[in-house]
């Protein structure tokens, strides 16, 4: 992407959590305490946002600042699964953390012993 905006990757990042959130632009401005027009300015790579700015982007989505920023792609089962991933909502993400969690999550079984005596 030689012809991309410095920021297009975030911006692309951006619009991808407010979309899959089924936001609009105002909501998300809102959440995060910016403007309108600044949101669009941001999803379309023009903007330059502050550390405090991304610090409240990450707050409206509940995220931390690091999870905003694009993630290098790399090879094999993960960027499989991550590639997935990107292209499912909000709701259908918290799905599939549920069922990976009774799936995968060791949890510690409660053994009740019950013992009878005359």
């Amino acid at each position: 992407m030689p012809n991309a905006p410095p920021f297009g990757a975030l911006a692309e990042r951006l619009r991808q959590l407010r979309l899959a959130r089924g936001w609009s632009v105002l909501a998300t401005a809102s959440g995060a305490g910016l403007s309108s027009r600044y949101i669009t300015e941001l999803e379309a790579g023009r903007a330059n946002p502050s550390l405090q700015v991304l610090a409240g982007l990450a707050d409206a989505f509940g995220l931390e600042v690091v999870d905003l920023l694009p993630r290098r792609r790399r090879p094999g089962p993960r960027a499989a699964i991550e590639r997935v991933l990107d292209r499912r909502s909000f709701s259908e993400l918290d799905q599939i953390v549920r069922d990976l969690q009774l799936k995968y999550e060791v949890r510690a079984r409660k053994v009740i012993i019950l013992l009878g005596v005359r």
